[in-house]
């Protein structure tokens, strides 16, 4: 079985009423982190939609929760690049998986 499962798009409805008892059953906690954007309509009602993180209570304990907004860093290292151009500094090149 996996230690961590990762979901994305996922209703905050659904993320309470099924994944996380679901997979509490099966030895998961989990953690939701919604998107930075209006809420969408869904079975009848408006739920926020986002990511879900799962995890094996068995090999992992949270510590803490720490949500990584890759909006904001994109748009803070395109401000960036556009500075060091400016100044005639070389462009930083590299990619999100790191």
């Amino acid at each position: 079985t996996a230690d961590i499962i990762t979901l994305q798009e996922v209703q905050k409805d659904a993320f309470d009423e099924w994944f996380r008892p679901e997979l509490a059953e099966a030895g998961y906690e989990g953690v939701f982190a919604h998107k930075r954007r209006e809420p969408s309509f869904h079975k009848g009602k408006y739920t926020m939609e986002g990511c879900a993180t799962f995890y094996s209570t068995t090999r992992f304990k949270r510590l803490d929760k720490f949500v990584v907004d890759y909006d904001k860093l994109s748009a803070q290292k395109r401000v960036g690049q556009q500075n060091e151009q400016d100044r005639g500094l070389p462009r930083w090149k590299g990619d999100c998986a790191g």
